[in-house]
């Protein structure tokens, strides 16, 4: 089990910047206070929604500073993977004694920092300290994380609410904050297109719903805004604030920026290639038998050598493009073709499984009633087989892998027409956008490989001479 505050001690020791001390960061160090500590937005995955803990200070008693930290979760944990797979994950309390070093830590992580004092009595600031003592004992530290109801910045709201009467959630729970968890999901990663979408594809409906200013504060830059609204008996929360170190490249967007144009643009490209190779790979449905060009080919007579028939008997399913196929340049389309499908199937069919599973067997709350699957749906799962064989076969898998395409196709239609009824609106534009064309752009592939396909030979009876 990896010890935090060993790992601590070693970062501690490689930081270059100034060490912060208490006469630097609070305005009276020889008295007792609570100090919110928020933490802005880091690089990692896990820090894009920032970070707070509550730092205790007291020159009466040692260790003077004390920081409790709801963030720490152990990665050598038993079967932590299992568990987060099945969003069963345990978080804990820490206890670190050496608050000076984790703030110069974060500062050197580029991560913004804000301190907040907090306006409590005496008896207030004994009962949070007593209570996160306690909170911070082996058999009290861990809790079942929840990203958006119960992580680390809920619980340091829930422990300071605690203790003065929920003055907090009484004065912000009526406030609608005009956003929802997904508004907010989409804020902070829409740096990361790939997490981006990655999360925007596998949360549900049940993040779409208005939250209050209270659920707001699942977020610690929130939480760090909104406190300065509540007041205690007739006195802010509030009583002192400083930022004290500002990231230089980390920088919180105030509204999702719109990425539909990118995901258009991947759609439209990926389904373009795979219709376009369509075309080229493969004659026209409309055309006559062989490759001709249709009825007025047709028409005209043909005239065959004797070595043309002989060649014609002995290759029943000649190639409909012959000049094309055997070609560099028809190779290579060919393979680009196979390689482009193959990865839009794998796509589309694991993350429908990934979005199937999350919703019926996983606690994952954020994955129910997901219209995605709609887009991206598990049934497509065997056309990573069949679709190369298709494209390389002159006969199996072309049937099935059309029919699946085409289901592929009107699942993601339905789920962009169902947007009109008032219980179908999730906001997933962006999905639908990348999923159609790709989508229409392998049905018609895998058409044209059908209707490519040769006909099957009947053997002629035997006559006797």
């Amino acid at each position: 089990m990896i010890r935090w505050a060993i790992v601590s001690i070693l970062i501690f020791l490689s930081l270059r910047a100034r060490a912060l001390t208490a006469g630097e960061l609070l305005p009276d160090p020889d008295q007792p206070s609570v100090i919110l500590v928020t933490i802005g937005p880091g690089d990692a995955s896990y820090e894009k929604f920032g970070h707070n803990m509550i730092w205790i200070h007291d020159p009466t008693t040692q260790p003077s500073d004390v920081l409790y930290n709801y963030g720490v979760f152990d990665l050598y944990e038993s079967y932590f993977v299992w568990h987060f797979i099945q969003g069963l994950m345990n978080y804990r309390i820490a206890r670190d004694d050496d608050a000076y070093g984790w703030l110069n830590y974060y500062a050197n992580q580029d991560r913004s920092l804000t301190l907040q004092q907090l306006n409590l009595n005496d008896q207030q600031r004994a009962s949070l300290r007593k209570f996160l003592e306690w909170n911070a004992q082996p058999a009290n530290q861990v809790y079942r994380y929840n990203y958006y109801t119960n992580n680390c910045s809920t619980k340091v709201r829930d422990a300071i609410d605690g203790v003065i009467d929920h003055q907090i959630e009484l004065q912000t729970s009526p406030i609608d904050s005009g956003t929802t968890f997904r508004w907010h999901t989409r804020r902070l990663t829409a740096d990361d297109i790939a997490l981006y979408a990655g999360l925007d594809y596998v949360m549900g409906h049940s993040v779409d719903r208005p939250i209050s200013k209270w659920e707001e504060m699942f977020l610690p830059v929130k939480m760090s805004q909104t406190i300065r609204t509540v007041t205690v008996n007739g006195s802010p929360l509030v009583k002192w604030e400083q930022q004290i170190y500002k990231s230089k490249t980390h920088v919180e967007y105030d509204k999702p920026p719109s990425r539909f144009w990118i995901f258009i643009t991947v759609g439209v490209l990926v389904g373009g290639i795979l219709a376009a190779s369509a075309k080229a790979l493969t004659p026209s449905p409309f055309q006559g038998e062989g490759g001709g060009e249709g009825l007025a080919r047709e028409s005209k007579p043909r005239r065959f050598s004797k070595q043309r028939r002989s060649t014609a008997a002995a290759d029943p399913h000649p190639n409909p493009l012959p000049g094309r196929e055997r070609g560099l340049g028809a190779r290579l389309l060919r393979w680009l073709a196979c390689l482009i499908a193959f990865a839009w199937v794998t796509l589309a069919g694991l993350g429908g499984a990934i979005s199937t599973f999350g919703w019926w067997f996983t606690d994952h709350y954020a994955a129910k009633y997901n219209e995605n699957l709609l887009q991206l749906n598990p049934i497509t799962l065997p056309l990573i087989f069949l679709v190369p064989i298709a494209i390389f076969s002159k006969r199996r898998g072309k049937r099935l892998g059309f029919y699946l395409s085409v289901i592929g196709l009107a699942l993601s239609i339905l789920g962009f027409v169902l947007q009109v009824l008032p219980k179908w609106n999730q906001p997933n534009a962006e999905i639908i956008a990348l999923a159609m064309p790709a989508h229409a752009g392998l049905a018609w592939l895998m058409y044209r490989l059908l209707k490519s396909q040769p006909a099957t030979s009947k053997k002629q009876p035997a006559t006797n001479k």
